[in-house]
């Protein structure tokens, strides 16, 4: 049984010494184990790209996020919070959604 759509995210210009293409088959690997539906996992080579990303996630129905690691979003956990579920594999962990405050109400 699957019980959400995933979406991983690898920083290509992120020099370590793992290669892009074992992080995305981590993300493949991990996402197998723990039953998510994986839609696809992009091996970006900055952040730029990160605004369309997020504003993508939830139209195609996106509840989480995977990333080799918190240095793959570089400052973009909070927004990517705010649509999704963001788990990383190193460490193993998963920061749950959070949704943006309400809007104040005015009344007159």
């Amino acid at each position: 049984m699957t019980y959400a759509n995933a979406y991983g995210l690898v920083r290509a210009d992120i020099a370590d010494r793992v290669s892009s293409g074992d992080r995305v088959t981590e993300i493949q690997r991990w996402a197998q184990e723990q039953d998510f539906a994986l839609f696809d996992v992009a091996t970006v080579a900055s952040p730029v790209a990160f605004q369309l990303f997020l504003v993508s996630l939830r139209p195609c129905g996106i509840s989480a996020v995977v990333v080799p690691g918190l240095w793959h979003v570089d400052g973009w956990r909070a927004a990517i919070n705010t649509e999704a579920d963001l788990w990383t594999l190193h460490p193993l962990h998963r920061w749950p959604r959070r949704l943006p405050p309400p809007s104040p109400s005015y009344r007159t």
